[in-house]
């Protein structure tokens, strides 16, 4: 499976060598919206294909017309429905909350400052709208009372979000589609 990673910091940097270390895939470009971000040192140093996009908005130019399935792992840049498009699959993120709670950039900052008790994490399929497309998998942990987003973050909701990830991909490989559900 031919797939196109946008992301970036420390998560996109996990999540490349997660699929990295897949048989069944393979990485044919990775895309940042800073050259010099994390993950695209890392994508130059392990000689990907490195793509710098616009900040906001991921154009099909930078999606590869072989490309199968689309990841994004710490991205703020909307992914256009032109390159979702090119892809065979379309596209899939992580998202660290249970959608359709908490959408949008500030979502572990808005558990703690909503005083959840369960914080949570979601693959969902990417579509037009914000964090609003059909989920594949969630998975949630419980907020400590002495918590706040950066130690949420590190200890439960980063490692949730690679390991949803691995499943969501292994299960994509294995069916041949995207199986997913309506946000509710």
């Amino acid at each position: 499976m031919n797939i196109v990673l946008i992301g970036g910091k420390h998560f996109g940097c996990l999540a490349l060598h997660l699929l990295a270390s897949k048989s069944d895939t393979a990485i044919q470009r990775v895309i940042v919206t800073e050259e010099d971000d994390r993950l695209g040192k890392l994508s130059k140093k392990l000689d990907y294909e490195l793509y710098v996009s616009n900040p906001t908005l991921v154009d099909a130019d930078a999606i590869p017309d072989t490309c199968d399935l689309i990841v994004t792992a710490y991205t703020h840049a909307r992914v256009s429905g032109a390159a979702l498009s090119k892809s065979k699959l379309g596209g899939i993120g992580y998202h660290p909350s249970l959608l359709p709670r908490h959408r949008g950039k500030h979502a572990v900052e808005d558990t703690i400052a909503c005083e959840d008790i369960i914080a949570g994490g979601s693959v969902y399929q990417l579509s037009q709208e914000w964090d609003q497309g059909n989920i594949l998998i969630q998975d949630w942990c419980k907020v400590q009372h002495d918590d706040n987003a950066g130690t949420l973050w590190r200890r439960d909701l980063s490692p949730m979000g690679i390991r949803l990830l691995s499943t969501a991909v292994d299960d994509i490989i294995k069916n041949g589609y995207i199986i997913s559900k309506p946000q509710v």
